[in-house]
């Protein structure tokens, strides 16, 4: 469990040659929806998973696919099981056209964490919120750190699409490079 307080929102990047990732398929050649990966639940999917290159490129040891989806070589996978085992499901997958084991993260934990009084935040009409969610928009994103503690990765509940995670993640990310993926305090 994360104990120092310090917490980040995990950014896409792109280095030059990096692959970008496309669609999701189960080992039935189903397609998968992306957006079934950020509700904080766990899902039932034929493995491995097939997720396809919208752009062939270098395979990063952490990408994020469409909707924030975090694919990670297995090995990373594992370590991050180690730290964060109760925030995530590990799903075996496989890029299409490479012969690299990779996994996705599909984060478990959403927290109703979302630092209002910090955060540029536009919600929306009270008679909407029940079909669409609490918020219109959200930027400049910071959490509540009594909120998340004990946490090293997650989703924000009500704003699902962007993760989270503690510096002792962070850390063992940074340590590991070849990251797809930036850091910015939250």
């Amino acid at each position: 469990m994360s104990g120092d307080g310090s917490y980040y929102e995990i950014l896409r990047s792109f280095p030059e040659g990096c692959w970008h990732l496309g669609s999701l398929f189960d080992a039935n050649e189903n397609e998968v929806d992306l957006a079934d990966l950020t509700n904080g639940k766990p899902v039932d999917v034929a493995e491995p998973l097939i997720i396809h290159q919208y752009r062939r490129g270098n395979p990063m040891d952490f990408t994020l696919a469409g909707f924030n989806v975090p694919v990670v070589y297995e090995e990373t996978a594992k370590t991050l099981r180690i730290v964060a085992d109760q925030d995530l499901q590990v799903i075996s997958t496989r890029a299409a056209h490479s012969r690299q084991k990779f996994a996705i993260l599909n984060l478990l934990t959403t927290l109703p964490c979302l630092d209002e009084a910090r955060t540029h935040v536009l919600l929306r009409p009270p008679h909407e919120r029940a079909s669409k969610g609490k918020y219109e928009s959200v930027g400049d994103i910071f959490v509540d750190p009594r909120i998340v503690q004990g946490h090293d990765l997650f989703r924000i509940q009500d704003w699902s699409i962007p993760l989270f995670c503690s510096k002792r993640v962070r850390d063992i990310l940074e340590a590991q490079g070849g990251l797809g993926i930036e850091f910015r305090a939250a």
